[in-house]
C-alpha cells in the first residue's frame, strides 16, 4: 500500500470513533466495529484483513514517533532548553486525532456527610481531577 493509501486510509479510520476510542459507547461492539471495516474495505477496495493489518503497521509507527517526542521532553528542563520534535514520519501528523484518546475519564468521589439529625447521609459529588500527562 503506497503512502496515499494509507493516508487515506488513515482519514476513515479516524472517520469511526469507536474503532480507536475506548470512551465511545459503541467501541464494545464487536459487531459494529467489524460492519466499520467492512465499509472502509468497500471504499478503499481492499480486503479487510489488509487493512487491519496495514492499520496495525502505522498504529506501531504511530506510537514509537510519539514515544520519541515525549522522551525529546527531558524532566526539569527549562522552556530554552525544550527540543521541539519535528517527525519525518510521512503519517505523523495524521495521527492527531489520538491525542485525546489517552485523557483520562472524569473521575467520581464519594463523601459522608452527617445530618443535622445525627443520621449519615451520602452524597455522591463528581469531582473532576485534572492529570498532566509528560
Amino acid at each position: 500500500m503506497d503512502q496515499q493509501s494509507s493516508l487515506r486510509l488513515i482519514e476513515l479510520y479516524q472517520t469511526y470513533r469507536f474503532l480507536w476510542d475506548p470512551k465511545d459507547k459503541a467501541h464494545h461492539n464487536k459487531m459494529k466495529r467489524e460492519d466499520a471495516w467492512k465499509e472502509m474495505s468497500a471504499k478503499m477496495q481492499q480486503p479487510v484483513n489488509i487493512l487491519k493489518s496495514k492499520m496495525k503497521t502505522l498504529m506501531g509507527s504511530y506510537r514509537s514517533e510519539r514515544s520519541r517526542e515525549n522522551k525529546s521532553r527531558l524532566s526539569g528542563s527549562g522552556i530554552e532548553d525544550v527540543y521541539t520534535y519535528n517527525s519525518k514520519w510521512f503519517a505523523y501528523k495524521y495521527f492527531d486525532f489520538l491525542s485525546d484518546k489517552e485523557n483520562p475519564r472524569e473521575t467520581m468521589d464519594t463523601e459522608v456527610v452527617e445530618s443535622s439529625e445525627e443520621q449519615l447521609e451520602v452524597q455522591v459529588r463528581v469531582i473532576p481531577r485534572q492529570f498532566k500527562r509528560i
